[in-house]
């Protein structure tokens, strides 16, 4: 009998928490959104793809069968619509970087990247600012890298592998570039009398750990995604002779002292990335952030606050309409691109 009674008492706690899951499927808010039946109670199947790294296409299948917003899980909707992906990229939209990004910060300080205080990441964007323009790039940072690499030059000439043998003996805490820049940037003097060093005074002042963070981050960023976005270019040029061959004659006209803004003149070749990119994109295949705290509605669907939003642009610049025949490379579709298609490629 009292076997029984506990196996009667089992039976019923997961009937009521059966009927308990059911039932937040059945209200969650999310249910009028279209999607398969089974993301109204589960985050799983999504789980399933994103471990298996088939997420990005699995949600591209989604959205051809039921639309432009889908709901992925029992928490997150893809949206894949040119306004959407402008509102979400949107300085000042009210959309909000989510827990995801919490996670991700290199050190004890967050980096551009991951920083989700709007304010501090507002402040901390407008202290870069200057110093990522094209002009700023070309005027400070390009002689440096210059002299960097005719030094590194001269020091694997005399060298070879040497250094690298000794720096593995010597261990990795030795003084080095970024240790030696914040030395010099402690004995400097506190701003040049122009008032541009205080950016919005002494609290958004960078830390030596915020200093570490962002190089890291910047070089994280950008040495990988650089590298694959110039493989993929080469191995479609190299695809396509008539191609290569139109591009080696544009190339050819420079003039013997070129300069990077030669190179950003040429048509051909800025058709030829911007397509390299759109297909073969290095960075994030879509953007996921949370929506306003009060929520949002979206072709006629409400989305709480707390639902992870998707900006599905793998899904926008395989879109047929602004891109047609997709899958294919073809470098003369940004002569006369289709309006909104340079907005999301």
């Amino acid at each position: 009998m009292k076997g029984v009674t506990i196996y009667t008492a089992g039976a019923a706690l997961l009937a009521l928490f059966i009927v308990k899951y059911i039932l937040a499927g059945l209200l969650n808010p999310l249910s009028p959104i279209p999607g398969p039946w089974y993301t109204r109670f589960s985050t799983l199947p999504s789980k399933w793809h994103r471990l298996r790294g088939t997420k990005i296409v699995w949600v591209d299948s989604l959205h051809r069968r039921y639309g432009p917003i889908v709901r992925v899980d029992a928490g997150q909707v893809a949206i894949a619509e040119p306004a959407f992906w402008d509102a979400v990229g949107r300085v000042g939209g009210g959309f909000r970087k989510t827990p995801f990004h919490e996670r991700i910060r290199i050190g004890p300080e967050h980096f551009l990247f991951s920083m989700t205080d709007a304010k501090a990441h507002a402040a901390r964007r407008r202290l870069f600012a200057r110093a990522l323009t094209a002009d700023a790039l070309r005027r400070n940072w390009e002689p440096r890298w210059l002299r960097d690499v005719v030094g590194a030059n001269k020091v694997i000439a005399e060298k070879g592998t040497i250094a690298v043998r000794n720096l593995r003996a010597t261990g990795l805490d030795r003084p080095n570039l970024f240790s030696n820049m914040l030395a010099e940037a402690e004995k400097a003097p506190d701003g040049d009398g122009t008032g541009d060093d205080d950016v919005d005074g002494d609290a958004h002042r960078l830390t030596d750990d915020a200093i570490r963070s962002e190089v890291a981050g910047f070089l994280l960023a950008g040495s990988d995604t650089t590298s694959m976005a110039l493989t993929y270019t080469v191995w479609a040029v190299l695809r396509h002779p008539d191609l290569q061959r139109r591009l080696e004659h544009e190339l050819a006209g420079l003039p013997a002292a070129f300069s990077d803004r030669d190179l950003e003149a040429l048509p051909l070749l800025g058709n030829v990335l911007d397509e390299a990119l759109r297909l073969y994109s290095p960075g994030s295949p879509g953007i996921l952030r949370l929506p306003p705290r009060e929520g949002m509605t979206w072709r006629g669907y409400f989305i709480p606050g707390d639902t992870q939003v998707l900006a599905q642009q793998w899904t926008l610049v395989r879109d047929h309409a602004l891109f047609p025949d997709p899958e294919r490379f073809d470098e003369t579709r940004f002569e006369q691109p289709a309006e909104g298609a340079r907005r999301i490629a």
